[in-house]
């Protein structure tokens, strides 16, 4: 856009972004130009704290390269813009545009002590004992301006950051001045107080450590020997046995009488059992006498012996007529019986 064009927005309520440092945009710049320094990593999330979303913006950016980044940037993280300043701010002044300057704003001045620890409102810094204790002191401002630590004055980097190693007092405190300077004679300090400390080594912690685990393992020891004692001195309660009378006491002569009794009765119930068994097979053979008695000797059941001589004879003789045959079994069956009744 040209310097016109960005008057005629300005008109309409348009911003101008200024991305360059506080230090060249305090001495000259667009009138109601917003300085917001040009940081490709944050940039969109420090415009977001300070600028509306649905504002309009015009980027002034030295060289115009950082201004085209910045806009693409920014229009890529929501933002609304309408395009960057041709020529920077001598195209602005060419076109017999008004600039302002701002010689009451004071320089940017960030610093930092690595390794320092901040508690209660005391800042310590620890070194180990032997060699020099040496702290640093690092920090970052705007370019163009001058910066001092304890009145010594720091090399600055093309970037606006310092570094400063300053020799410290062992054991004792340690006053840390540091004051930024621009051209317009605005200047920033920032201060405080270091105590110094000598780190505690690992030895010493070792020890500590040491002298815990003795005392619990004491403690311990305490228990058990207490406990061992009560063990050993504990005296059980003596226990009282119950009187018993003469008249409780059987004697010893009895037992074996009842023992006896017993058998006794025992054999006469096998004698008995015994008894029972003859008489019942008794009555079982006068039975069978009385079955060979009634039945005839035809219908008398065969016994083993009369079927093998039946096998005999029908093996030896087959041809024999059927009236030889009867007369033959007529004469087994009695031979049968005769021999049932010698058995019996």
């Amino acid at each position: 856009m040209t310097a016109e064009e960005v008057r005629a927005a300005q008109e309409n309520g348009a911003a101008v972004l200024d991305l360059r440092t506080p230090g060249r945009f305090a001495p000259e710049h667009l009138e109601g130009a917003i300085n917001l320094q040009f940081n490709r990593a944050d940039l969109v999330d420090r415009a977001e704290m300070v600028l509306p979303m649905d504002l309009p913006l015009i980027i002034h950016g030295e060289p115009e390269a950082i201004a085209k980044m910045a806009a693409k940037l920014l229009e890529d993280g929501g933002f609304k813009v309408l395009g960057h300043l041709e020529g920077g701010l001598k195209g602005w002044k060419e076109a017999g545009l008004p600039t302002v300057t701002l010689d009451t704003i004071s320089p940017i001045l960030v610093v930092r002590i690595p390794g320092s620890e901040a508690k209660d409102g005391v800042t310590t810094y620890r070194t180990e004992k032997g060699p020099a204790a040496v702290m640093r002191v690092t920090g970052y401002t705007d370019d163009a301006v001058q910066v001092f630590v304890n009145g010594e004055l720091v090399a600055i980097s093309d970037e606006g950051y310092f570094e400063y190693e300053m020799a410290l007092a062992v054991k004792t405190s340690n006053p840390v001045e540091v004051t930024a300077k621009d051209a317009a004679g605005n200047e920033v300090d920032w201060s405080v107080t270091v105590s110094h400390k000598y780190t505690p080594p690992e030895a010493d912690e070792g020890f500590e450590l040491g002298w815990l685990i003795l005392i619990i393992g004491l403690i311990i020891l305490v228990i058990c020997i207490a406990i061992g004692y009560r063990m050993v001195t504990y005296e059980q309660p003596e226990v009282e046995m119950p009187e018993v009378y003469e008249e409780e006491v059987l004697a010893p002569a009895e037992l074996p009488e009842v023992e006896e009794e017993e058998l006794e009765d025992e054999d006469e119930g096998v004698e008995i059992e015994v008894e029972e068994e003859e008489d019942l097979e008794e009555e079982l053979e006068d039975e069978d006498e009385e079955v060979h008695e009634i039945t005839a000797p035809s219908e008398r059941p065969r016994t083993s012996a009369s079927r093998r001589e039946t096998s005999a004879v029908e093996a030896t003789m087959p041809e024999m007529e059927d009236k030889d045959l009867e007369d033959r079994d007529a004469d087994a069956d009695i031979g049968a019986d005769e021999t049932d009744q010698e058995g019996i």
